[in-house]
C-alpha cells in the first residue's frame, strides 16, 4: 500500500481541504512470468479538517514540549476488589516515585537476605563430647584455629549435667568450615568427635543464651536436706504426720497380705515451732 500527496491549487488550501490520500494497492497474478499483468485499484478519499480544531492540537502539542508546571502529574490506580455490582472498587492512587521507591526497597531486602545466607560458616557443631570437656577446654581446643568468641555447652535444666554436645563461635567467617574438616572424626578420651560447620539459616536466635555466663553447679542435695529439715507450723506437722501414716498402713498391709508379721516402730514426732 503507497499513500501519495498530489499539489492542491491555493482555491483549495484556502477552502480548508486537506491533501487526499490516494491508497493504491497493487496485486499481480501468480506464475512469475513476463508476460504476466498486473492489476491496480486507486481508492481516493477526500476530507476536510476543522481550521479551529487544528489551531487547538498545535496548542496542546506545544503545551506538551514545553512541560507544562501546571499539569497534574499521572497517576496509577490499583483496585482492591469488586463491589456486589461488579465494579471494581479503587484504591488510594499510587504515585510512579511510591511505587518505585517501594521496588527499591524490595530489592534491597532480597540482596540483604542473599548475603546473610551467602555469608561464610562462622559456628560449629561439636558433638560426642567425653566427659570433663566443657567450656573452658572447648575454648582452649579450638582456639588453636582462630579466635573463639563463644561456646556453648547443652546441659540439664534439672541436673546441670552436660548433654555431651556444644556450639562453639569463632570470630571470623570460614574457620567454621576448616576447623570441622580437620576434627570431624577426631579421637578424644576414647570419643569420636562429630564436628560440622552449621550455615546462618540453622544457628537459631537463642542457641547461645546465657553463654556470657560462667556454669555453676547447683547442690541439689544441701536443697534438698535445707527443704526437708525446715521449720513447720503446727498445722504443717499435722498435715505432714498425716500423710506419713497413710503411706505407712498401705505399707503395712502389703507386708500382712504377703503372711509376714511385722511390726514397725513409730517415729517421735519433731517439736514444730509455735
Amino acid at each position: 500500500i503507497f499513500l501519495l500527496q498530489p499539489q492542491l491549487s491555493s482555491a483549495q488550501l484556502r477552502s480548508g481541504m486537506s491533501p487526499r490520500a490516494l491508497s493504491v494497492s497493487v496485486s499481480a497474478d501468480g506464475g512469475g512470468t513476463p508476460s504476466s499483468q498486473k492489476k491496480k485499484k486507486v481508492v481516493v478519499s477526500e476530507k476536510k479538517s476543522d481550521p479551529s480544531s487544528s489551531l487547538k492540537k498545535k496548542k496542546q502539542s506545544s503545551s506538551k514540549k514545553d512541560g507544562d508546571s501546571s499539569a497534574a502529574p499521572e497517576t496509577l490506580l490499583t483496585f482492591e476488589g469488586i463491589d456486589d455490582e461488579g465494579v471494581p472498587t479503587a484504591a488510594a492512587p499510587l504515585r510512579p516515585s511510591e511505587k518505585k521507591r517501594k521496588r527499591k526497597e524490595a530489592a534491597a531486602q532480597a540482596e540483604v537476605q542473599k548475603a546473610r545466607q551467602s555469608k561464610a560458616s562462622q559456628v560449629i557443631y561439636v558433638g560426642h563430647l567425653p566427659h570433663g570437656f566443657y567450656e573452658k577446654e572447648l575454648q582452649g581446643f579450638f582456639s588453636q584455629f582462630g579466635t573463639v568468641s563463644r561456646v556453648k555447652v547443652s546441659r540439664s535444666k534439672k541436673t546441670g549435667a552436660s548433654k555431651h554436645y556444644a556450639f562453639v563461635e569463632f570470630e571470623h567467617g570460614g574457620i567454621a568450615d576448616i576447623a570441622a574438616s580437620a576434627m570431624h572424626g577426631y579421637l578424644l578420651f576414647e570419643r569420636l568427635l562429630e564436628v560440622r560447620a552449621l550455615s546462618p539459616s540453622e544457628v537459631h536466635p537463642d542457641t547461645f543464651k546465657g553463654a556470657d555466663k560462667k556454669f555453676r553447679a547447683i547442690p541439689w542435695s544441701t536443697v534438698a536436706a535445707k527443704r526437708q529439715n525446715r521449720e513447720r507450723t503446727e498445722q504443717q506437722e499435722a498435715d505432714r504426720r498425716k500423710r506419713y501414716e497413710q503411706r505407712n498402713k498401705r505399707r503395712m498391709d502389703s507386708i500382712s497380705a504377703a503372711g509376714i508379721s511385722y511390726e514397725l516402730k513409730q517415729p517421735a514426732s519433731k517439736k514444730s515451732k509455735k
